[in-house]
């Protein structure tokens, strides 16, 4: 039995393939540009909500704060 002859790689020419689009570059950036975009609005969402603390006074401390400013 004759074993078939085995075939060797001429050239290796990555990224250019002309049958086919390069869609797939354009998702990857796309998941990785939305994947960016919810982490910083998350992020910017959490600095703005960020509650700064109140320091009580002795002169507010114990007392009831009226909306309207009366007596």
């Amino acid at each position: 039995m004759a074993q078939a002859r085995k075939g060797r790689v001429l050239r290796a020419q990555l990224g250019c393939n002309p049958n086919s689009s390069s869609l797939g570059v354009d998702v990857t950036f796309l998941l990785f540009g939305a994947t960016f975009a919810s982490a910083l609005a998350l992020i910017a969402g959490a600095f703005l909500r960020r509650s700064k603390p109140v320091a009580a006074t002795a002169s507010t401390a114990g007392t009831t704060a009226n909306p309207d400013g009366a007596p």
